[in-house]
C-alpha cells in the first residue's frame, strides 16, 4: 500500500500536498498574465484546454490555497465549452467592487509621494491625470515612480 507520500501523484500539485501535510501552511499564489496562453495562442484550442486542466487541478479544492492573485487583461471565466475556473471572484477596472484603491496609487498617496519627493502634484497632474475607477482616482505605480525618479 505504501506510505501517504508515495501515493500522492507527483507533480506540482503532489508535491504541494505533501508540503501542507508536513507543514500545516498554505500558499499564496501570484500568476502576472495568466491569459497569455489565450493571446499568444489562440489558436490552440488544445493546449488553452491542458492550461486550465493544470490550473483547475491546481487550485481547485486543494487544501494548500490559501490564495490566488492573477491578473491579466481577459477574463477568467470563460472559455471553451466549459467554465474555465469557476472557483474565482473577478475583479477589473470596469466592474471593481470594493477594491479600487488596490488597483495602483490613490490622489492621496500620489500627493504624499510628491511632497515627500519635492515634486508639485499640480506638475505630475499636467503630464498624467490618472483614470477614474470605481468613483475613485487611481494613478499607475510605474508613471508616478518614473515623474519622481526624473523630477
Amino acid at each position: 500500500m505504501g506510505t501517504v507520500e508515495e501515493r500522492i501523484p507527483m507533480g506540482l500539485a503532489g508535491v504541494l500536498r505533501q508540503l501542507y501535510a508536513r507543514t500545516g501552511e498554505s500558499f499564496v499564489f501570484v500568476i502576472d498574465e495568466w491569459d497569455c496562453v489565450f493571446r499568444v495562442a489562440r489558436e490552440r484550442k488544445d493546449m488553452q484546454k491542458a492550461y486550465l486542466d493544470f490550473l483547475r487541478g491546481l487550485f481547485k479544492g486543494a487544501p494548500y490555497v490559501e490564495l490566488v492573485y492573477m491578473t491579466g487583461i481577459l477574463p477568467i471565466k470563460k472559455y471553451g465549452e466549459h467554465s474555465a475556473i469557476n472557483i474565482f471572484n473577478e475583479y477589473s477596472m470596469i466592474g471593481p467592487q470594493t477594491l479600487s484603491p488596490c488597483f495602483g496609487f490613490t490622489q492621496e498617496e500620489v500627493q504624499q509621494q510628491c511632497e515627500e519627493h519635492g515634486m508639485p502634484f499640480e506638475e505630475l497632474e499636467r503630464w498624467y491625470d490618472g483614470y477614474l475607477i470605481g468613483g475613485e482616482h487611481i494613478y499607475n505605480p510605474k508613471f508616478v515612480a518614473d515623474a519622481l525618479l526624473w523630477n
